[in-house]
């Protein structure tokens, strides 16, 4: 199975990950933490697919 992308031509798209937090065990594994934002713009609205609401 072969995903369909759903990235158009007239979206804006801004995708940002920060404030990291790595915590390192005696066992020698790793947990990282971090925060994400993405912010997605399409002038005409969105997809049918996704509900087709307007802006």
């Amino acid at each position: 199975m072969v995903a369909k992308p759903r990235v158009t031509e007239d979206k804006a798209s801004f995708h940002l990950r920060g404030n990291h937090r790595i915590t390192f065990e005696a066992d020698g594994t790793a947990t990282v933490v971090s925060h994400g934002y993405a912010w997605n713009q399409m002038e005409r609205g969105a997809l049918p697919e996704n509900g087709g609401n307007a802006i």
